[in-house]
């Protein structure tokens, strides 16, 4: 990678301070304190609570709150410790998208808080996603453990 590479990254969890971690981070990032979705506009975050989860995640003591763990309270989950909501700002991927070049190559690498395969279908119905050349990977194997079982079935 090189300076003509942009490099945004997206988090709404403010218990990743997120910003914080990238300043140390040797590229030029910039950080969104958005969750990826859908649709502009709002949406309510679960975080992690890791004493009832027994994630063992570590956190910052201020609260049993964690960044390592949320999901989008719209995909649904199954998570023991996922109950605490907050509303996180949200924006279109599908926008973003349309919004770049068709020369651009987009290298996207997503752990969306449970949304991915929910966004990966508005890409496909919207268009968007064969509007430039793009390279996908994810994180999260365990996904389908935390959709409910109508998520899971209409993938």
């Amino acid at each position: 990678m090189d300076e003509s590479w942009e490099i945004h990254a997206y988090e709404p969890n403010p218990e990743c301070r997120s910003r914080e971690r990238l300043r140390d981070f040797g590229l030029t990032v910039t950080p969104h304190d958005v969750a990826i979705w859908t649709y502009d506009g709002k949406t309510q975050l679960l975080q992690d609570n890791h004493r009832q989860s027994g994630s063992g995640s570590p956190n910052d003591g201020k609260s049993d709150a964690d960044g390592w763990a949320s999901c989008l309270a719209d995909v649904g989950t199954r998570h023991p410790g996922l109950n605490t909501a907050i509303e996180v700002p949200c924006e279109d991927l599908s926008r973003l998208f349309a919004a770049s070049s068709p020369e651009d190559f987009v290298v996207v690498k997503m752990d969306i808080e449970g949304a991915k395969f929910a966004v990966l279908r508005h890409l496909i119905q919207q268009g968007t996603i064969t509007h430039s050349p793009k390279n996908f990977t994810s994180s999260g194997t365990s996904v389908f453990y935390h959709l409910r079982t109508p998520s899971r079935e209409s993938i």
